[in-house]
């Protein structure tokens, strides 16, 4: 079983960018979920659904950490989103998938410019294209975490592939601490 930690924020958002409200939880709820249902071995969790009594930090580093997959829909530019992948992209080096709403007026900000991104439209949500391009993102993911060569997508790891060797010498307990 392979866990997918989706990265966004909740509910409706306001694009400042767009000048628009977004219902990110519909993206979530008719895009991601039932894309991420269609596979047996992949199990879901987004941070408003953590249940327990630890801190929403501590449990929402420990995702970005241990989770097989992370999604990060960036369509906002939640703060804590992309806070969020920038914490994942610093831990991990694949198996982020980096999805955006398309509008030709609002501009990626820099630093994330250059990632492949799985860009859709609002009004597309529901639609097999948008469902089957997700789908590919999410079977691609598996492959690399079963590769013997992975494929880094973290721009931290692949301008510095170094760090790879310095973090996982460090034990889990030490990174957590």
């Amino acid at each position: 079983m392979y866990s997918v930690f989706v990265v966004m924020g909740y509910g409706k958002k306001t694009s400042y960018q767009m000048n628009r409200a977004v219902n990110l939880d519909s993206v979530y709820s008719c895009l991601i979920n039932p894309v991420i249902n269609t596979y047996s071995n992949l199990e879901s969790i987004r941070s408003d659904e953590i249940i327990g009594s630890d801190s929403i930090d501590k449990s929402m580093y420990q995702l970005l950490l241990s989770a097989d997959i992370v999604i990060a829909d960036i369509s906002t530019l939640n703060a804590n989103a992309m806070y969020e992948l920038g914490v994942r992209h610093a831990l991990r080096p694949y198996a982020t998938i980096v999805m955006k709403m398309k509008d030709d007026h609002v501009p990626i900000p820099f630093d994330v410019g250059h990632l492949r991104l799985l860009e859709y439209r609002l009004s597309q949500i529901n639609s097999e294209q948008t469902h089957q391009r997700l789908s590919e993102l999410l079977k691609n993911a598996i492959r690399n975490l079963n590769a013997k060569k992975k494929i880094t997508d973290s721009p931290l790891f692949d301008a510095l592939p170094e760090i790879e060797n310095q973090i996982h010498k460090l034990s889990f307990n030490q990174i957590m601490r």
